[in-house]
């Protein structure tokens, strides 16, 4: 069956962001918007939903407790099918990784015109990131298209949430079924520093709680 529209997600965490991000794609006929949200908890169930997931997730760069390129990430990880678009209201600076998992482009939140030909772009077939040998000369359907560096900024994902050693260790102990008495007699250190440990790790995975932390942890192989 021949795609007929692009279904897009929403999540910001500013009201008025997001009701001016809304509009933008239910003004485009191509766009379906699927859903639009200002909590990332709920933007990365809804794109593990098999009945929710969107085509693109159109996303803040400064989400509460986490960056966009973070939570695409973690979807990217569980959801590989999803495409990202950033939008940003300050200037961005590109990051990038030798593990980055997929490229994506970040749009000013004020470019009304450059918010649905990200969409668009986002759609098409990523390179190779090995290098392509494809000796025919034509890379216009192998692309993401074109990327003007007044409007867009292209960036990468990082392969994985950056825990700390202590607060991956923290984890890896509760995930065996330790209590936290038995985790700071191994650590070696007090119950407060620990909190604070397991409290930082839950704000880098955007987890609601322990055990959402453990099995993120567990769904990215971050225990080895």
């Amino acid at each position: 069956m021949t795609r007929t529209t692009i279904a897009v997600g929403v999540v910001d965490n500013d009201r008025l962001s997001l009701e001016m991000l809304k509009r933008i794609v239910l003004q485009q006929p191509i766009f379906t918007l699927k859903w639009a949200v200002s909590d990332s908890a709920v933007a990365i169930q809804s794109c593990l939903d098999t009945a929710s997931r969107p085509d693109v997730l159109l996303t803040d760069m400064a989400l509460d407790g986490m960056s966009g390129a973070e939570l695409c990430n973690l979807v990217h990880q569980m959801a590989p099918s999803v495409r990202f678009v950033g939008v940003t209201a300050f200037p961005q600076t590109p990051t990038s990784s030798s593990d980055a998992q997929r490229p994506f482009d970040i749009v000013a939140k004020d470019n009304f015109r450059a918010i649905p030909a990200a969409i668009v772009n986002a759609m098409r077939p990523v390179p190779d990131q090995a290098g392509s040998n494809d000796d025919s000369g034509d890379s216009g359907d192998n692309t993401r298209g074109d990327v003007n560096a007044e409007t867009h900024t292209r960036v990468t994902v990082p392969a994985t949430p950056r825990l700390s050693r202590r607060e991956l260790e923290t984890l890896r102990y509760y995930a065996q079924g330790l209590s936290t008495n038995d985790i700071t007699d191994i650590m070696q250190t007090s119950k407060g520093t620990l909190r604070s440990y397991e409290e930082r790790a839950l704000a880098k995975l955007h987890a609601r709680n322990r055990t959402e932390a453990v099995a993120i942890c567990e769904r990215l192989h971050l225990f080895g």
